[in-house]
């Protein structure tokens, strides 16, 4: 499957009231113990390309130095799951 880059900015829609913290607990005691490993794992647990947009945004505010990494995966995986952004 070939991804699209789009150009310009991309309003995303986040998902209110989503406890993220709870969903990194998965893989960590918290977002700051979270590995690179687990970032795959907490992601796949958004359901909806919003979701997972969440919790990317999240995963980026609190942990910078896993952004491109968390970003590449996000991407993966709403590819994978044939996820469209509404």
């Amino acid at each position: 499957m070939r991804l699209k880059i789009l150009d310009g900015p991309v309003k995303i829609s986040y998902v209110k009231g989503m406890n993220v913290e709870s969903i990194v607990k998965i893989a960590a005691d918290n977002v700051k113990q979270l590995r690179r490993v687990d970032v795959e794992r907490v992601l796949n647990e958004g359901r909806t390309y919003q979701e997972i947009e969440t919790i990317r945004a999240y995963l980026n505010e609190h942990r910078p130095d896993l952004q491109g990494y968390t970003d590449e995966m996000s991407l993966e995986l709403i590819a994978e799951k044939g996820l469209a952004r509404l």
